[in-house]
Parts: structure tokens; C-alpha cells; sequence
């Protein structure tokens, strides 16, 4: 079996039997427990959950740094999860908990391959977080990354415009590698951003651009074990 091959197999088994244990997988942040990163399971989705109850919170109060503008409901964001998630061997969600479990954030990897996967979905749905909880998850989410899934690059994209979030990928050690020009594509209640197809001129005629982030793997100092 040739090594790419052998080890995406590998990667699709070990986030399949995360997303389908009984049992809950939690990445610790700290030796202490401040924080932790708690996987996203099947046996957490249900249409009046907390996980999807926040979801759907969360991502109506940031829809506008999504790269599809629409309102979700907790029947929309339930049928997601149970029809994409769940059974994608590529996808996988972390909420961000405090020492005493209440859920502040969450993040996700998806797009993986052999070489490179992509993070995003980033909302940060409390006010009361932990000072540079963000920062602090997002380091631990990435030496998650290079020490399980066995990939050397991760990605992002992200609105120029959203500075505070751009000081946040640089701080935990994202470069931009290109600016893309967007254009609007409108379908009913749904407004997307898509990259414009035609490179001429399109700098003049774009609507808004989005930044390609990349991060390399490197030493990391943070304790990320889990339970």
C-alpha cells in the first residue's frame, strides 16, 4: 500500500472512532485542566442538545465573517450535523471549555489529506472567555494537528476586513501566502463569497477579499494531552 494511502487511512479511522466513541475525547490544555478542547460527537447531536443549541447561537451572531451569509436554526444546524458531520472521515469539531466545563468557543479541522488539512469555523461565543483562551486553544488545536493526523501544513482563509481575528492566526504562527478577490453570489436568503473565476481586472471588480493563512509544523510548548 503506498505510504500516502496508508497513512489516510490511518487519519480517517482514528477521527471516525473519535466522532463515534461512547466515551468523550478531550484535549487538555494545561496540566491543571484551566481549559480543554472537547471533540464534537455523534452521541452529542440531537435536535435540543447544547452543542447544537450553541452552534446555532454562535453562528448567527458571526455569520457575517462566514463566507456564506445566512441565518441557521436549530433544525438547519441539526440536519447539517447529522447528514455532513457525522459521517465525514475529514471533519471534526472542538468546543472550548473552561475548568468547569462551560463551553466559551469552538473550532474545526477539516479538509484533511496526507500533507495538509484546513481549520476555521472559529466563534468565540462568550463574552466571560478566559483572557487569550482563543490564542491558547488554537496553539493546542495545532500541536493536536501535527502529533495526530501526521500532516507538515494548515491552512486557513479568512475576510481581509476581520482584523482581530488575522492578529490571532499571526500570533499562533500563521503567514499570509495570497490575497484573494471575491465576488457575491446571491440565491435567496443566502449571500456567499466566492473567489472571481476571471483574474482580469479583478482586483477592480471584486466585492471583498479573502486572506490564504498558512501555518508550517513547529516546536510546541504547550501540555495537550487527553482523556
Amino acid at each position: 500500500m503506498p505510504p500516502l494511502v496508508s497513512i489516510m487511512k490511518k487519519t480517517i479511522n482514528y477521527i471516525q472512532n473519535i466522532k463515534e466513541s461512547s466515551i468523550s475525547y478531550r484535549v487538555q490544555l494545561s496540566k491543571n485542566r484551566v481549559m480543554s478542547l472537547n471533540a464534537l460527537q455523534a452521541k452529542d447531536i440531537s435536535i435540543d442538545s447544547e452543542y447544537v443549541k450553541l452552534l446555532t447561537k454562535w453562528r448567527n451572531i458571526h455569520y457575517k465573517w462566514f463566507f456564506s451569509w445566512v441565518k441557521v436554526t436549530h433544525e438547519s444546524t441539526y440536519g447539517w450535523l447529522k447528514q455532513y458531520y457525522v459521517p465525514s472521515p475529514s471533519d471534526i469539531i472542538f468546543f472550548i471549555e473552561d475548568k468547569k466545563y462551560n463551553k466559551f468557543g469552538c473550532m474545526a479541522v477539516y479538509n484533511i489529506s496526507a500533507n495538509s488539512c484546513e481549520v476555521g469555523r472559529f466563534m468565540k461565543g462568550d463574552s466571560n472567555a478566559p483572557k487569550g483562551g482563543m490564542t491558547v486553544a488554537l496553539n493546542s488545536m495545532l500541536n493536536w494537528i501535527y502529533n495526530n493526523l501526521k500532516v507538515d501544513t494548515v491552512y486557513l482563509e479568512v475576510f481581509e476586513s476581520n482584523i482581530q481575528a488575522i492578529k490571532l492566526y499571526q500570533r499562533c504562527g500563521f503567514v499570509i501566502k495570497k490575497r484573494i478577490p471575491l465576488e457575491v453570489i446571491e440565491n435567496d436568503n443566502t449571500k456567499s463569497f466566492q473567489p472571481i473565476q476571471d483574474a482580469q481586472d479583478s482586483e477592480l471588480t471584486a466585492h471583498a477579499f479573502a486572506l490564504q493563512m498558512e501555518h508550517k509544523q513547529q516546536d510546541s510548548t504547550i501540555d495537550s494531552s487527553h482523556q
